[in-house]
Parts: C-alpha cells; sequence; structure tokens
C-alpha cells in the first residue's frame, strides 16, 4: 500500500515538473517582452525631456542677442517701431518674433570722395577728399530710420561733392595751390556743418589730391618756361650792365693812372722814369737769383754777366 501511494506521489511531482518545463519559455518571453517595454518607456521620457531642454535652449538663444566692442544695436519692435534708446557692448535680452536688432558700426573710418569742378576762372580742376567719419552715437536711432545701414554711401558723395563746387568756385586756378591749407580749412568746416544735419561725425578732412585739365597743365608748363626765359634774360642784362660799369670804371681808373703818371713825369724830369726802371731791375734780379738754373744777362761790348749758380 506505501509503495504504491510513493509511486502515486513520484508520477505526481514528474507530471508537475515536465508541465513547469513546457511553460517555461512562455514564462521567458512575458519577462523580456515586460524589459522591453519599461525600455522604450525610458527612452521615451528621454526623449521628451531632451526635447524640452532643446526647445527651451533655442527659446532663450532667439531672446538674446550680442553687441561686440565698438558696435551699438538699435532695436526694431512690431508694436512700438525703432525703439530711441540703442544698445551698447555686451549681451542683451529680447522678446523673439516681436523684436529683432540691427547692428551698427560706430567706429571712425576711412572714405574717399572726388568731383570733378570749375574755378573762378573757368579752370576745370579734379579734387580728391578722404574723409574720417563715424555715425552720432545719440542720433543712431534717427539715422537708422531715415537712412539705414548704409548711411555714409547715401549722403557724403551728395554732399562731398556740393560744398566741393561750391569751395572750388570761390578761388581761381592758382590760388588753389598758393592757399591750399585756406581752401582745405574752409572744405572741413562746411562739409562738418552739412554732415552733422544727418547725424555724421568728421573727425577729420584732407585735401589728398589736385590736379588740373591736360590743356591748362600744359599752359602753367610754358608760363613757368616764359618765366625762367625772363629771368635768364633778366640776368644776362644785368649781367652786361655790371660789366659796363666795371669797363667804364677800369678805364676810369687807367686814365687817372695815366694822369697822375704824367704830372709826374713833368714835375720829377727823367728821374722818375730811371727810378722805375731800377725798380723793375731789381725784381728781374730778385726772380732770376731764386732759379736753379744758370743764367747770363747779355751785356754791352758782347760782355755776359752770371746771375746765379745753384746746385
Amino acid at each position: 500500500m506505501c509503495e504504491e501511494t510513493l509511486g502515486k506521489h513520484v508520477t505526481r511531482k514528474c507530471l508537475t515538473l515536465a508541465a513547469r518545463l513546457r511553460n517555461a519559455p512562455l514564462l521567458y518571453l512575458k519577462m523580456a517582452s515586460s524589459s522591453a517595454q519599461v525600455a522604450a518607456q525610458a527612452l521615451g521620457a528621454l526623449a521628451r525631456i531632451g526635447a524640452f531642454v532643446g526647445i527651451g535652449a533655442t527659446a532663450v538663444s532667439s531672446a538674446m542677442y550680442d553687441v561686440d566692442g565698438g558696435e551699438r544695436a538699435v532695436m526694431f519692435d512690431r508694436f512700438r517701431g525703432v525703439l530711441k534708446e540703442t544698445s551698447a557692448e555686451g549681451t542683451h535680452f529680447m522678446v523673439p518674433i516681436i523684436q529683432s536688432p540691427t547692428i551698427y558700426d560706430v567706429r571712425t573710418r576711412p572714405k574717399s570722395l572726388s568731383s570733378v569742378t570749375g574755378t573762378k576762372d573757368l579752370q576745370q580742376v579734379n579734387l580728391t577728399l578722404r574723409v574720417l567719419c563715424r555715425p552720432n552715437v545719440e542720433q543712431l536711432s534717427t539715422i537708422h530710420l531715415n537712412l539705414g545701414p548704409d548711411y555714409d554711401d547715401r549722403v557724403l558723395p551728395s554732399i562731398g561733392n556740393e560744398v566741393l563746387k561750391a569751395t572750388v568756385a570761390q578761388y581761381n586756378a592758382d590760388e588753389l595751390l598758393t592757399r591750399r591749407q585756406e581752401v582745405t580749412e574752409q572744405i572741413a568746416k562746411s562739409l562738418r556743418k552739412r554732415a552733422d544735419d544727418f547725424g555724421i561725425l568728421l573727425e577729420d578732412v584732407a585735401l589728398t589730391h589736385l590736379s588740373f585739365s591736360h590743356e591748362y597743365s600744359r599752359a602753367i608748363e610754358a608760363k613757368q618756361v616764359a618765366q625762367q626765359d625772363a629771368e635768364r634774360a633778366k640776368f644776362e642784362v644785368m649781367k652786361s650792365e655790371q660789366e659796363r660799369e666795371a669797363a667804364v670804371i677800369r678805364a676810369e681808373g687807367e686814365s687817372e693812372s695815366a694822369k697822375l703818371i704824367s704830372q709826374a713825369t713833368r714835375s720829377a724830369g727823367p728821374a722818375l722814369i730811371e727810378l722805375r726802371r731800377i725798380e723793375a731791375a731789381r725784381e728781374v734780379a730778385k726772380t732770376l737769383s731764386g732759379s736753379k738754373n744758370i743764367v747770363y744777362l747779355p751785356g754791352g761790348n758782347g760782355s755776359n754777366m752770371l746771375i746765379g749758380v745753384n746746385p
């Protein structure tokens, strides 16, 4: 009886174990499916967090703008228009979509202006100005409203041409060369006044180039050649006059000398002539005595006189 009961119990255990072995793959599949769902939920949560962070960073970035050194920003508001206050260097905030900044360079920069105009004596002259300009920061919003970022290209060529024509017309062509500093100062004064009306400051104005037409240049060259010829002729005349005066003075001196000699001869008689002859002979003897050669002087009656014998 006991053996039969033990056999039944063993059989039941075996059947239970076999059933569990048959259901094991299904259990593993359920566990794997549950883990995949948890992982997918975690990844979805991370994606949502990343999206929120990206949207937040984009929103913050779109609400900020930087202004570098030497620059100013003018803000345009869709409801209020161009704001009068400008933004200095640094990082600033704005309302995205509603506001948008425009960056302006407020540092001094060079600009060249050229013009062909006429002088007071109707001569054509080519002029080139070099100006150092920058916008007036206090009027930057007005400049942005009326002119825009290319304010210098819109204003300076027109007012520069106007000022050059008005100033040069007050001088003759030669005065532009002889009074160049005065002309430059007058142009600078008038140009600064006109540029200030548009909110533009001119730090420096210089007249860098000035040239005339070919005809006038040739006329100036011919005039200079004529002046040089006239100066040369004047010099020749002065030289001739000085030579004539020197000849007159020399002739007067010789005449006076001859007159004095004649008077002395009449008063002293042959003694003066003999004195001059002796003085001349003494000078000749002194000169010959310094010679290294042997010198003979012919004498009367075929005799010779030895003056000096030097080794």
